[in-house]
């Protein structure tokens, strides 16, 4: 068998599991209204342009106004971490203004944004006109999927509608990350720069990626003039309508006051819940799993597209190696996992998955020439001639990095859908929504660590010379995962350090 036929059959596999996952979610949701789809249908497009959007900002920082790789990773965490205040602040908008005028002032925002991006000249339009408000975009859109699938499911088939997101917000994803290889390439392989019909603007690679992001955004609108506003399913199975309520002042107003009484709302439950000396045990796991979550940070946005750039070159197909790869092997596993491990208890869950993620990125610093014996193979025939599209043996580098990520995912699909289901768990009953909505808090520290730290990784084992080039090699590269690695493994080990506050506040609460 040829490497071009084995590849094509295990695209189909894979093509047939995935179409076959989604066809069962499906035909769980039949009753729900048409307006579920439409929701799918815009999440599945801003999912996409976000994972191209997400491996391109520290390029565009670093490629179009001259930061350095420490500069381009702070200035990414603090945008971030903006993201994360506004969901906090926004989340109650939703429930004001409803789903559709949400969606219409995430989308328009986003699309503005998008497009002045892609054209800006300097990083104080980029920054004030640009990420600000498309942080605010982002964080506008977050909260309604939530709140539309619980609309538009009954209490037995919100189960199927939540896992039906998870798994077309990983094709999202896997779009998203094919994308990025397609249009990047195809610009540097034009010249470096593409002009944009009707415009006369000539983009580079990561302006053109930002555009493409642009127009990725503009069905949304069509989806949104289709969507009908106040729509829900009852206990029945019967689609309502719920009447919207009449906006004084018109949607910026009305949205500006909820963003304020969400945010005093906030600070009150932060309040309440301070003088409960669980609530601290609470922040202190949550706290300890952020360090291996922060690893997603270096591969889908901050570290891996530079590293993999400057070490294989501007031809290479990063944005395959996680953005593809990743969220395909996530929409497959994550069922597997939650149907033959149901039973096992979610903390151990996570322990277990995040010593597979963490141990996993020490593969990463393997040499490569462990792995040349797999050179010339049918299986390197797939992976690089067929799906990488790397001419002759690969870099060295490669196995190691391939093999990191895919038994990186495994651990992910373990722990990753077990953490929102133990963060409820924990949670003592009748405070769970306050619980879940301030475990955020840790990630605004870990947050502001992980944004330097990429930048310092990069310059110190892959930099580039005066002129932003890269160097002929780099022969302590692999010290990236090393660390990225160590900082991981805060979370198994503190997690089994700190399992008898768990076990204590479990036997607590049964006695109780």
């Amino acid at each position: 068998m040829t490497s071009a036929l084995a590849f094509h059959l295990l695209t189909a596999v894979v093509g047939v599991v995935i179409a076959a996952i989604v066809v069962v979610y499906i035909k769980g949701l039949r009753a729900s209204p048409r307006d579920l789809w439409l929701l799918y249908g815009t999440k599945v497009l801003e999912y996409s342009a976000y994972a191209m959007i997400n491996m391109t900002i520290v390029l565009y920082l670093t490629k179009n106004f001259g930061m350095g790789d420490v500069a381009a990773g702070t200035y990414f965490s603090v945008w971030s971490i903006l993201i994360n205040f506004f969901t906090i602040v926004i989340g109650a908008v939703t429930d004001t203004i409803g789903i559709k005028r949400t969606l219409l002032l995430g989308t328009i925002t986003l699309i503005i944004t998008r497009f002045i991006l892609a054209l800006s000249g300097d990083i104080y339009t980029a920054t004030v006109f640009g990420f600000m408000p498309y942080a605010f975009g982002l964080a506008v859109m977050a909260p309604v999927i939530s709140v539309g699938i619980k609309k538009m499911t009954t209490k037995e088939t919100a189960a199927m509608g939540f896992a039906l997101f998870y798994t077309l917000m990983n094709v999202g994803y896997a779009i998203g990350g094919w994308l990025w290889d397609k249009i990047r390439i195809g610009v540097v392989a034009s010249g470096g720069s593409w002009t944009v019909p009707g415009l006369g603007a000539a983009l580079a690679p990561y302006e053109a990626i930002f555009f493409a992001g642009f127009l990725l955004t503009l069905p949304s609108l069509l989806f949104l003039a289709l969507l009908r506003d106040g729509v829900e399913l009852d206990d029945k199975e019967q689609v309502v309508f719920k009447p919207q309520p009449k906006l004084p002042g018109g949607i910026f107003t009305v949205a500006k006051n909820t963003a304020v009484n969400a945010l005093t709302g906030t600070a009150k439950s932060l309040k309440s819940t301070w003088s409960d000396t669980f609530f601290y045990k609470f922040l202190l796991i949550i706290f300890i799993v952020v360090f291996v979550r922060l690893v997603f940070f270096h591969l889908n946005s901050m570290t891996l597209p530079k590293y993999g750039l400057r070490l294989f070159g501007p031809g290479a197909k990063i944005g395959a190696l996680y953005g593809v790869l990743n969220p395909v092997l996530v929409v497959i596993l994550v069922p597997l996992v939650g149907y033959f491990f149901k039973k096992v208890p979610s903390y151990r869950m996570l322990l277990i998955g995040t010593t597979i993620s963490a141990l996993a990125c020490f593969i990463g610093v393997m040499p490569g020439d462990w792995f040349t014996g797999l050179n010339g193979t049918l299986l390197s025939g797939i992976v690089f001639t067929e799906w990488l599209g790397v001419a002759g043996d690969p870099h060295p580098a490669y196995w190691p990095l391939l093999i990191f990520i895919f038994v990186f995912t495994i651990g992910e699909a373990i722990w990753s859908p077990r953490l929102m289901q133990f963060t409820a768990e924990l949670a003592p009953k009748g405070k769970e929504g306050t619980y879940i909505s301030l475990s955020i808090l840790p990630f605004f520290l870990a947050k502001m660590f992980v944004g330097p730290m990429s930048g310092y990784l990069l310059e110190t084992y892959v930099p580039v010379d005066a002129a932003g080039n890269a160097l002929a090699s780099y022969p302590d590269h692999y010290m990236v995962w090393f660390w990225v690695g160590l900082t991981a493994l805060v979370s198994p080990i503190g997690l089994f350090l700190f399992r008898g506050l768990v076990t204590k506040h479990e036997a607590a609460s049964k006695e109780g």
